[in-house]
């Protein structure tokens, strides 16, 4: 199954696409390849990060439609505090995985809002190459809507993590990320999706 095929959201699936046709046959496009036009039909719901280290992995960009459902400006915003407890160790191996492999991932969430309301979606992560190869920035797509309340309230205040999805070609060396994602979610209702499928 490819990773596109996964997708509920079309917008996740118009974003997965122009990344994958924007990077050709490398493992990740080059950032200055990428450009805001291509990506005109979801650009209020894309996102760049800056991959610091760790613990600090700020928003570089911010679409108009993710800020306003947090209704803050995010940029400079540590894109691991918009979650908590094992979510954020979750995450945070799961950056791991999208800029050392370097692999796309899928992330399915629910999240509370301000009056208790529930909205559910897709989050998008797509890794960029910096001219030495490495990846040092991450395309994002946060796309609410998949499954919702009719009467929530923004701010979006608590998010979950509740399904993964990788799409890599080298099984053998995503087995490390996999154990340890596996031990910081035992006991929880995550569940962990990978596909070999280009």
């Amino acid at each position: 199954m490819e990773l596109g095929n996964m997708m509920r959201n079309r917008g996740a699936q118009a974003l997965f696409e122009y990344w994958h046709t924007t990077k050709g046959g490398a493992s990740a496009p080059k950032r200055r390849d990428i450009e805001p036009r291509g990506m005109k039909s979801v650009l209020p719901w894309v996102f760049i990060l800056e991959r610091i280290d760790r613990d600090l992995t700020p928003f570089r960009l911010a679409g108009t439609g993710i800020c306003a459902q947090n209704e803050q400006e995010l940029a400079g915003t540590n894109f691991l505090s918009l979650w908590l407890g094992d979510c954020r160790r979750t995450m945070r191996s799961l950056m791991d995985n999208v800029a050392l492999m370097p692999s796309p991932a899928l992330i399915e969430f629910e999240t509370k809002t301000r009056n208790m309301g529930r909205t559910s979606g897709e989050i998008l992560l797509l890794p960029l190459r910096d001219d030495d190869g490495k990846v040092h920035q991450i395309l994002g797509g946060w796309f609410n809507g998949v499954g919702a309340d009719h009467n929530f309230e923004l701010p979006l205040v608590h998010n979950k993590i509740t399904n993964i999805h990788f799409l890599t070609e080298n099984e053998p060396a995503f087995a490390t990320i996999r154990g340890q994602i596996a031990r910081q979610t035992e006991g929880s209702p995550i569940r962990l999706v990978v596909s070999n499928n280009r």
